[in-house]
């Protein structure tokens, strides 16, 4: 059984979906967990559902970028030393190019792109993370693949991919692993969304491409979970496609 005791994880995204169901399944393996969220409720919500007692919250909207030191600060007060980051905040941008707003592009990359890029920066420095610590990017694989109004979205995601080739060359000297995972459609918030804005004939063909069906945060958590173990400590550079077949098409 894999064994995350006296490992400190951090990850962004917390205060639901993918974030909170990633932080049950490490807290059963044993891990310290220091989670982020936008909504203080919502990460506290999470963090009654943990049984572990070492855990931390902060809560932050990563789309206040300017604001995004003083998160680090506290992440980073305690001279913690890190042995994983998973950054699954992230913003789904569903709008045809003609009705986007310098807004919706700016979050869009904010949280999927800006914020990840500054949290790995601190989380790089010197005493800040322990030998072989892994980091893994949620992702998407419509990163690399085309559909109609998801421009900024698909954009923003395949910037991510672009940071974890990058950054796998850079930060492997100090024994720092970076990955990332493009999943499709979950069984989500999100999912919701694109049901509501596509119609019923379009979303039938979009869950049809899905040859294993619409997955969910347990299809894509053991995933991560490996990326993070010591059962991954050959794997970098790499993006990992759980899609249930979707980008088979």
């Amino acid at each position: 059984m894999l064994n995350f005791s006296n490992k400190y994880i951090l990850i962004t995204g917390a205060s639901s979906g993918l974030g909170r169901a990633l932080s049950i399944e490490l807290d059963g393996y044993g891990a310290n967990l220091v989670l982020t969220g936008r909504n203080e409720l919502e990460l506290q919500n999470t963090l009654a559902s943990l049984t572990g007692k070492n855990h931390v919250i902060f809560s932050h909207d990563l789309n206040e970028i300017s604001q995004l030191p003083i998160l680090l600060e506290k992440i980073f007060l305690n001279k913690l030393t890190y042995d994983g980051f998973v950054h699954c905040a992230g913003v789904h941008t569903f709008l045809p190019i003609n009705l986007l707003k310098i807004d919706d592009i700016s979050t869009a990359f904010h949280v999927n792109v800006y914020a990840p890029f500054l949290i790995i920066k601190e989380f790089s420095r010197k005493n800040n993370f322990n030998p072989n610590a892994s980091i893994v990017l949620i992702s998407s694989v419509m990163a690399s693949l085309g559909s109609s109004s998801l421009s900024v979205y698909s954009s923003s995601k395949a910037a991510q991919l672009g940071l974890v080739k990058s950054l796998a060359v850079e930060l492997a000297k100090k024994k720092i692993r970076v990955n990332s995972i493009s999943a499709s459609l979950l069984e989500s918030k999100i999912l919701d969304k694109v049901k509501t804005k596509t119609s019923k004939d379009s979303f039938h063909e979009i869950e049809n491409k899905h040859l294993l069906g619409l997955g969910s945060y347990d299809d894509v958590i053991p995933s991560i979970v490996h990326l993070l173990s010591d059962k991954g400590s050959w794997i970098t550079g790499s993006n990992m496609i759980v899609d249930g077949g979707y980008s088979s098409w």
